[in-house]
């Protein structure tokens, strides 16, 4: 939805917390999508699946099917894990 969101709303300041929390009640913030401060580029697969949900979320806000959803968390998970391993390194 924030990828939606984010689009009808060009130019919106997702580090501006007053104006964020001005449309969001709860705010996740994903620090391995920061691309400047990655240690390693994203995974492809978690690039396009991000795209392909993006495709596959309904217009106006409308709520992406569970497997979509389900498989947005698998692939961050996924990223996490690896971003972890990384930072051991």
């Amino acid at each position: 939805m924030v990828l939606k969101f984010a689009k009808l709303h060009d130019g919106f300041d997702f580090d501006d917390q007053i104006q964020l929390r001005s449309y969001f009640d709860v705010i996740s913030n994903l620090d391995f999508m920061r691309y400047d401060l990655r240690r390693a580029p994203l995974l492809h697969s978690t690039i396009n699946g991000m795209v392909k949900a993006y495709n596959d979320t309904p217009n106006n806000f409308g709520v992406p099917s569970d497997e979509t959803i389900n498989e947005v968390i698998r692939l961050v998970i996924e990223q996490i894990s690896i971003d972890d391993h990384n930072e051991m390194i």
